[in-house]
């Protein structure tokens, strides 16, 4: 049941979003981390950083329809 809400909360949220924008999907954003955290050598003090440079990486490369490298 909890499974079926979060898949419904995520399908309403892609759904809400501005219609000219792509959203980097969490499965893409977890893959461009784990590349941005090897370069740094796996450093755990910085996890978030990872994600949300991964995450501003691959919206800019959506935003500009550009090919998305990971």
């Amino acid at each position: 049941m909890a499974r079926a809400q979060k898949k419904s909360n995520q399908v309403e949220a892609i759904t809400t979003a501005p219609s000219n924008i792509t959203i980097p999907q969490h499965d893409m954003i977890a893959t461009a981390a784990y590349f941005i955290a090897e370069k740094n050598g796996f450093d755990t003090t910085h996890d978030l950083d990872n994600w949300l440079a991964a995450e501003q990486q691959l919206t800019q490369q959506t935003k500009q329809n550009l090919p998305l490298q990971i």
